[in-house]
């Protein structure tokens, strides 16, 4: 627990100006700061940031807070998570009640890491030493000499025990420097410092504060790179080299650059690309993408040009889900490519044939998937039929991912169909029909799914798997009904009750739970009856037995509104005899939200295939930015919809 008296010291040493800009573009305006707002697209700035009171409020969403509540929906923080975060920026050490070891251990290692930084810093610029000349003569050769040195904190590891000893002389203890993985303990058992004969670069968070090593060998052997393992403070998979230096720049351009080595990085920025970053030892993850999101929209993957490249750049397209497509609201990122000649890195390019030459491929930067598809098809036989089938199912195979979006269908219109001569609702229902690859996980989601956290889109799936028989999702069919829609060739004036095949089993379900949820529960008939006026239902009787129930008196009994009902709709005396589907351990309010919404979810859905469907074909039309918009509002709502299902308490059924 952190005390009131911290978290006003927090609040108080937090500029809310400075803190906001490192993400969003601001101008000032007399006394206030306007800028595009974080939360919802606009084109125009509706954003305010007041510096007298340090709060913020949009004129357009209506989101407002302090700098807590920025922190909280910007980087998707728990507040006291927020507090820790900003009184990291600030250099504030807080006194917790509960927990405070794992903070001060935290705060303990950070200092042995910036300790050792200075060592190796040191040792570059101010030792005679053979292997310190060596590390000199190498960076200089690259054209890093000292200044590009010092901003960098670059530095030179002679190993053995020589930091360790530094280390315990500063007051350090053996257990902290293998917790801090720059000491670990050799096969006899002796310790000794991880890095040896390696010139050294610093990683830092976004704050700045040194957390891992990377160390290139100088002279001969293997491996050539080798980064800090994982620690308390390193996770590689969810850091990139020199992001606290490129962050400012990102923001204020819009847009990342992404390479795979440190001296490439340096290189970048030293050429004026200051929003370069590094992936570190790992390819390009999700958790990159995410953390990138919060301050760039388009993102470039400069990678070297060879057959090793390539496959890189093909393995991150399957990276490209559902949440950063164009219709993915403000979470969507701009995923491309940038391909430099084969064997060559950014280094050698800006080297040989300067920043102009760099800036002729950034230019002619491509999409990442129209990449991976362009990849998929180089080696195929499009001269027969057999050999343009494979390449279809090939090239699908690249898009299973966002197997639900809008760009999906727009390549299989705009791409596939003209370079492969193929039928475009033949192309879709093959696609609709494949099974979609398993994604690749990460260690945390991995664990999320272990214990039913995960969350998302599979969070709302494993939601309603858990709630039992009226959750059920029926998809059998669902290609068939794509197909069969696409052939009338109509593809507007559709209502939320032209559900497809896929849905109506699952929406008459919820329907009829919540006609009977009014009959027999008093305690809702309120809520319900609300919902009964915005529910676009299957069909005309139902609809006018919803009516009928919201119009009667609300206190009569359970057996009183049964009779009603079955006057008004006779075809439904099986249901009505049958009763509740679900029993149920939990609030009857929370059972009534849980089907409401559920079956709102699962209409959006049908919507919006058929929307789609429609878009495909008016793609190059007004009609079409219309349909475009259309399913961008529907996707947004279902969103909502499914943050709503994930805040319903869980019950057993």
């Amino acid at each position: 627990m952190i005390s009131d008296e911290d978290i006003r010291r927090v609040r108080e040493a937090t500029d809310l100006v400075d803190l906001v800009s490192e993400t969003v573009v601001l101008q000032r305006r007399a006394r206030e700061f306007w800028g595009r707002c974080p939360f919802h697209e606009e084109k125009t700035a509706s954003f305010k940031v007041d510096p007298r009171s340090q709060l913020y409020h949009c004129f357009g969403c209506h989101a407002g807070g302090d700098a807590y509540g920025f922190v909280m929906h910007t980087q998707d923080m728990k507040f006291i998570d927020a507090v820790r975060y900003l009184a990291d920026r600030a250099h504030i050490t807080l006194t917790e009640t509960h927990g405070a070891k794992s903070q001060g251990k935290r705060a303990r290692l950070l200092e042995l890491m910036a300790a050792s930084a200075q060592y190796y810093s040191l040792q570059l610029l101010r030792t005679s030493a053979p292997g310190a000349e060596a590390a000199r003569s190498y960076l200089s050769g690259r054209a890093m000499g000292t200044k590009i040195a010092k901003n960098w904190q670059l530095g030179y590891a002679p190993g053995g025990t020589q930091l360790l000893g530094h280390l315990r002389s500063k007051g350090f203890t053996l257990e902290e420097c293998l917790d801090a993985n720059v000491v670990l303990k050799a096969s006899n058992g002796r310790p000794r410092d991880r890095f040896y004969a390696r010139v050294m670069f610093p990683v830092a968070d976004l704050l700045g504060n040194i957390i891992a090593f990377g160390g290139r060998i100088i002279d001969e052997g293997e491996p050539k790179y080798l980064n800090s393992s994982e620690t308390l403070l390193f996770h590689k998979r969810e850091t990139l080299y020199a992001l606290d230096k490129a962050k400012a720049t990102i923001t204020s351009r819009g847009t990342a650059i992404v390479v795979e080595g440190y001296t490439d990085t340096i290189a970048m920025h030293e050429a004026g690309y200051t929003n370069t970053v590094a992936t570190l030892g790992t390819a390009l993850t999700l958790q990159h993408l995410k953390l990138l999101n919060r301050f760039a929209k388009k993102v470039i993957y400069l990678f070297d040009g060879d057959e090793a490249g390539k496959r890189a750049a093909v393995r991150a397209a399957e990276l490209i889900t559902e949440d950063i497509t164009p219709e993915a609201g403000r979470f969507r990122v701009q995923l491309e490519v940038a391909e430099l000649p084969p064997g060559t890195d950014p280094a050698e390019l800006l080297a040989q044939q300067g920043a102009a030459a760099l800036q002729v491929i950034l230019d002619t930067s491509q999409p990442l998937l129209k990449y991976a598809l362009q990849q998929s098809l180089r080696n195929a036989d499009l001269t027969s039929p057999e050999g343009r089938s494979a390449a279809l199912r090939s090239a699908l195979t690249v898009l299973l991912p966002i197997r639900g979006s809008i760009l999906a269908t727009s390549y299989i219109a705009e791409e596939l169909v003209s370079q492969l001569g193929v039928d475009y609702s033949a192309a879709l229902s093959l696609f609709n029909s494949m099974q979609a690859p398993r994604a690749r996980e990460t260690d945390n989601e991995r664990g999320s799914r272990a214990s039913g956290e995960a969350s998302g889109t599979t969070s709302s799936r494993a939601t309603r798997r858990a709630y039992g028989s009226a959750a059920r999702e029926t998809v059998a069919g669902a290609s068939e009904a794509d197909a069969a829609y696409a052939d009338t060739g109509s593809g507007r004036g559709q209502t939320a009750s032209a559900t497809s095949a896929s849905g109506i089993v699952t929406v008459v379900g919820l329907e009829n739970e919540l006609i009977l949820l009014f009959i027999e529960h008093a305690e809702v008939r309120s809520l319900l009856a609300r919902a009964f006026e915005r529910i676009a239902w299957s069909s005309e009787e139902l609809a006018s037995l919803a009516q009928g129930l919201s119009a009667a008196d609300r206190e009569q009994t359970s057996g009183e509104l049964y009779a009603l009902a079955l006057q008004l709709a006779p075809s439904y005396a099986p249901m009505l005899s049958a009763g509740l589907r679900q029993e149920f351990s939990g609030e009857i309010t929370d059972y009534a939200r849980l089907l409401m919404y559920m079956l709102r979810e699962t209409q959006l859905q049908d919507e919006i295939t058929l929307a789609k469907i429609a878009y495909a074909k008016l793609a190059q039309s007004t009609e079409g930015e219309d349909t475009f918009k259309e399913i961008a509002d529907k996707q947004l709502e279902l969103a909502t919809i499914r943050e709503r299902l994930a805040e319903i308490p869980k019950m057993t059924l």
